[in-house]
């Protein structure tokens, strides 16, 4: 097999578990090769230890031709010290070094808060709240839509409810719960995070692939 495929099931902020995923993937024999709009791609290796590290860029618009001189330095800095550019996705670049007690990339922890912050700031945290509003109006056509028909069938002109209203109904507030759940969980972590960093203390980001599993499986059955 040359090539195998996977779908990340993490928030865009869940560092702490995209580097353990590729650490034990990289045990299993997989190399992160390259980061796709909705699918992860490895490559085949010898099974080992790698550390991997991710490096976010909240001034990176993602849609540059020609990789940002920024990413083009930090790629010749971190050589330098033995990591290698495993991949990049516009906001951040994921890179590993064959020595599993290398030195980090990220040493600061204040610094590190703040970019990923920034990150969150320009593009993650608006789609989200966009998200959010989505589900509510969603929410308000369904109960709108059903309110309507229990009047027609409470008069006597007809008896007839929505199935696909009644199914919507809760799958749109599902959503609108993972989306609350989602936004309160990062501002969660950016506190708790921010106040350890006047500490010097790193502080991991909470498990999501979970959250994210849900949100796909509801919205897969909002298109079905």
């Amino acid at each position: 097999m040359k090539h195998r495929y996977e779908l990340p099931l993490y928030s865009f902020y869940d560092h702490t578990g995209m580097v353990r995923h590729l650490e034990q993937m990289a045990r299993r024999g997989w190399r992160l090769d390259k980061l796709g709009g909705m699918l992860w791609r490895y490559v085949p290796i010898e099974p080992r230890r790698l550390k991997y590290a991710l490096v976010y860029f909240p001034e990176v618009s993602g849609f540059e031709p020609t990789p940002p001189e920024s990413h083009l330095r930090l790629q010749e800095l971190c050589a330098q010290a033995g990591w290698q550019l495993a991949a990049t996705a516009g906001k951040y670049q994921v890179y590993y070094n064959e020595d599993p007690d290398a030195v980090p990339l990220e040493t600061d922890p204040g610094i590190q808060v703040d970019i990923i912050h920034r990150t969150m700031k320009r593009n993650f945290i608006p789609s989200y709240l966009l998200l959010t509003l989505a589900a509510v109006l969603q929410l308000f056509m369904q109960i709108s839509e059903l309110n309507e028909n229990y009047s027609v069938w409470y008069s006597g002109k007809a008896h007839y409810f929505s199935g696909v209203s009644w199914m919507m109904l809760p799958a749109w507030g599902a959503l609108l719960l993972i989306y609350l759940l989602e936004l309160g969980r990062y501002f969660g972590w950016y506190r708790k995070a921010k106040a350890r960093a006047e500490e010097g203390l790193h502080t991991p980001s909470p498990r999501s692939w979970w959250v994210q599993l849900l949100a796909i499986v509801l919205l897969l059955l909002l298109v079905i």
